[in-house]
């Protein structure tokens, strides 16, 4: 597929999927009578905004971690709460904050969806500028993840012209607001730049360690807390922690693959004879080994930029104990990149349907026996679904890779014999 037929079909089976999940949840909601979750593919709409606003309110003051109010407490990095505390001195913050995403993301979409046809490349812009899940996700909760987003669109447009020391700036920022976006530091490795990321590393310690200087309570009681994993098993919200360590029926909705371990447990009947912190403590092992293989693999055999993106951006999304919906915006970061890719394969079609079933809601059965974090039965086959078709395209990456890895050794071999 060249690049107009990728940007056209990703566009009509986003817009086939929003009509279709609009016109479902309209026909649920209206004609049925039925209430959450059957009328929105969103989440609460009692708890708009609210991943902004209770993290927010939790630093006015700059006490996140020991605030009096259980669900004011922040499980954030300090740099980020420093975030939050600045927006305090915004009118209307999280409306800023969108609005600042929101342009930054149609800037993104527009610079990467260029076409000579107008009307083309306006309706292109605007379908996957507004009407994706993970964008329309994001805005709802109002997370944080649209700063972190920002930094990561800009390290990838930055990198990709090499200029290796502006994008380091740029995943220090967001490393230092949230830690998975560390797996980028793989892109330096590949390109033998150890002393950026080294500089990397350095500048998010130093950064982490500044901001606990402004916390109340106290440096060492601070940062107690934050190595502490910021006590989740007992703070803060409780059944945040008894999502994760709980022998319930409870799961969150998200992309881990700990979700998709925890669901078939439940599923199986197997979950009240789980030792489930020793569960989390293997699983975190073998996310690990997992992610050190993919590592060495994106350093030793693929070729492609896109696709080192796409496997460090899955696994971000999948191998996490913790990991929400809204991060899947970051699919955007390797979908630009595979769009605007100049090498025609065969397997084009299928990475154009598996980005475009990301990008749509796919709520179409709830699980009717198990909870989310939103203390309602909002678990819906999108759950499994996104995790197996990030799954899916790991492994065909992978295996692409390795075929043509293979095939260039035996290739190799014979030149080699010839001579």
């Amino acid at each position: 597929m060249d690049r107009k037929n990728k940007i056209n079909t990703i566009s009509l089976i986003v817009m086939a999927g929003f009509v279709f999940s609009i016109l479902l949840h309209y026909v649920r909601g209206t004609y049925m009578g039925l209430p959450y979750p059957f009328n929105t593919f969103l989440f609460r709409p009692d708890a708009v905004f609210s991943d902004f606003l209770y993290p927010y309110l939790g630093n006015v003051n700059l006490n996140p971690y020991f605030s009096g109010v259980p669900s004011l407490r922040s499980s954030y990095y300090p740099f980020t709460n420093i975030i939050f505390y600045l927006f305090s001195y915004l009118p209307q913050p999280h409306i800023i904050m969108i609005l600042c995403f929101v342009l930054a993301f149609v800037y993104f979409n527009r610079i990467n969806l260029k076409s000579e046809d107008k009307i083309e490349y306006f309706s292109n812009v605007f379908i996957l500028s507004f009407l994706t899940y993970p964008f329309l996700f994001l805005i709802d909760r109002g997370n944080i993840e649209m700063v972190v987003f920002i930094f990561l669109a800009v390290f990838i447009l930055l990198f990709k012209r090499e200029k290796f020391f502006a994008a380091s700036i740029f995943l220090t920022l967001a490393i230092a607001m949230k830690a998975y976006p560390i797996a980028f530091i793989v892109l330096f490795l590949d390109k033998k730049r150890y002393k950026n990321a080294l500089g990397i590393l350095f500048s998010v310690a130093v950064l982490e360690f500044v901001s606990l200087l402004f916390h109340q309570g106290g440096l060492a009681a601070n940062l107690n807390h934050v190595l502490s994993g910021f006590n989740i098993r007992n703070d803060r919200l409780p059944y945040i922690g008894s999502i994760i360590y709980g022998n319930n029926i409870f799961l969150q909705r998200g992309v881990s693959l700990y979700t998709l371990v925890k669901l078939i447990l439940i599923e199986q009947n197997q979950i009240m004879n789980i030792d489930m912190a020793e569960l989390v403590r293997i699983y975190n092992i073998i996310m690990g080994v997992l992610f050190t293989i993919l590592s060495a693999y994106i350093l030793l055999i693929e070729k492609e930029f896109w696709k080192k993106v796409m496997l460090l951006v899955i696994a971000m999304l999948l191998f996490p104990y913790i990991s929400c919906d809204y991060k899947l915006i970051l699919l955007f970061l390797p979908l630009f990149l595979f769009i605007n890719s100049t090498k025609v394969q065969k397997s084009d079609l299928f990475y154009v349907i598996m980005f475009s079933l990301l990008l749509i809601p796919k709520d179409y059965f709830f699980f009717k026996w198990i909870y989310s974090d939103s203390l309602f039965h909002d678990i819906s086959i999108a759950v499994p679904m996104n995790i197996l078709i990030l799954l899916g395209l790991l492994l065909r990456i992978m295996a692409e890779g390795m075929e043509i890895w293979f095939n260039d050794s035996v290739r190799g071999r014979k030149e080699t014999c010839k001579n």
